[in-house]
C-alpha cells in the first residue's frame, strides 16, 4: 500500500483489510479459530486475504467490516475495491483475467417469482419474457440482446443475498 492508502501492484488487494482485522483480533486477544468463527468465514479464506492476487468478495468484506466495526465503504477501500465502478449495491471489478460483478442484497427467490409472473402473463398474451420486460418498461430491446458467449460463471451465496457473475477474459 502506498503512503496515500492506495494499493500498488505488489500488494495483494486484500492485505490491508486483513491487517486491520488482525490488529482487531490481537487487540481482543482472540485466537484465529475463534476469530474466523466470529467473522463467519473459514481460516483459509481469512488467511488468503493476505496473499491472494484477487480482491476478496463483497460478502467477505462485509463480514469483516461488521466484526471489526469498520464502515463498509472504508472496508471496501482497504480490500482494494475502492475506486472501482459501482454503487453500494453493485460492484464491478476488472483485472487482467476477468470482470467480476457482485450485487449485494440480491433477492433471487423474489426475482424468480416476479419473472415467473411475467412469463405466465406472456404465455397468456402469446408473448415472450423479453416482450414482457420491454412492454412493462423493465428493459429495452437493446438491453435484451445477448452475446451468446459462454465465458461466465454465476454464483449466489447460500442465503441468496449476493449474486456474483464472473466473465473470464480471453487468454
Amino acid at each position: 500500500m502506498t503512503e496515500q492508502g492506495r494499493h500498488d501492484d505488489t500488494t495483494p488487494p486484500g492485505r490491508p483489510l486483513w491487517a486491520a482485522a488482525e490488529r482487531a483480533r490481537v487487540a481482543e486477544g482472540a485466537s484465529l479459530i475463534d476469530w474466523t468463527k466470529r467473522i463467519g468465514i473459514s481460516r483459509m479464506s481469512y488467511n488468503r486475504l493476505a496473499s491472494q492476487e484477487n480482491p476478496p468478495i463483497a460478502r467477505t468484506v462485509k463480514k469483516i467490516a461488521d466484526t471489526i466495526g469498520l464502515d463498509y465503504d472504508e472496508a471496501m477501500r482497504l480490500a482494494g475495491v475502492a475506486g472501482e465502478r459501482g454503487s453500494g449495491d453493485i460492484i464491478v471489478l476488472h483485472d487482467r483475467r476477468r470482470t467480476l460483478i457482485q450485487a449485494k442484497d440480491f433477492q433471487r427467490a423474489t426475482v424468480n417469482r416476479q419473472l415467473d409472473i411475467l412469463r405466465k402473463a406472456g404465455i397468456e398474451a402469446d408473448r415472450t419474457l423479453g416482450d414482457m420486460l420491454v412492454i412493462t418498461g423493465l428493459a429495452t430491446e437493446a438491453e435484451l440482446q445477448t452475446t451468446g458467449r459462454q465465458d461466465q460463471a454465476v454464483a449466489v451465496d447460500d442465503d441468496g443475498q449476493v449474486l456474483t457473475v464472473e466473465f473470464l477474459k480471453n487468454s
